[in-house]
């Protein structure tokens, strides 16, 4: 490992704090928001915020794929489809990070033309704007990144391992080759 980025203590206060900010924001709905977790990466985030929240929420999940290994594809592939009515409703997307952008945009403009919501924020335990190839704003905000490395833990993943791990961290390159070659094997 080269560094950790966020340790367990720290997700759980970011956590916190995004739950109050949103409990506050949506607490005189007349209709509960929706929070769309975005899977594989955002499960543990998802999970660990909606323990913070202090309002009535409705909950489903998305499904998009992008990355292989350590990098975007640029393609955008929709594995699986919300399946909660969304029209006029607002809409909370719940991601691991935002960088690219592109799976984001895909999504707001997927969400939109399929499902006419009241609105859609995004909340993300990380924002990484120094990777964006196109504008997204995110509107909760965990963590920001102010460099460019890959990381892993807490959801986020090399080739479907280390999600579990309760932290995130900046893997060292003996770390990815041990992971290449468990994933190898397969």
């Amino acid at each position: 490992m080269k560094k950790v980025v966020l340790t367990e203590k720290e997700i759980s206060s970011i956590c916190q704090k995004l739950g109050e900010t949103i409990s506050a924001q949506y607490q005189s709905n007349e209709k509960p928001p929706v929070l769309i977790c975005v899977m594989n990466g955002a499960l543990n985030f998802t999970a660990d915020l909606m323990k913070h929240l202090t309002i009535d929420v409705a909950f489903d999940y998305v499904q998009v794929k992008s990355w292989e290994g350590t990098k975007s594809t640029g393609q955008i592939q929709m594995a699986k489809e919300v399946s909660t009515p969304l029209d006029g409703r607002d809409v909370i997307i719940v991601e691991d990070i935002v960088d690219t952008g592109l799976s984001m945009h895909y999504l707001l403009h997927h969400l939109n033309q399929k499902f006419k919501p009241k609105s859609i924020r995004i909340c993300a335990l990380f924002d990484k704007p120094l990777g964006r190839k196109i504008p997204v704003k995110v509107d909760f905000v965990g963590y920001r990144l102010d460099h460019d490395e890959f990381l892993v833990g807490y959801g986020l993943d090399y080739k479907g391992l280390v999600r579990n791990v309760p932290y995130v961290f900046v893997p060292s390159e003996e770390e990815i080759l041990h992971w290449d070659e468990l994933t190898d094997k397969d």
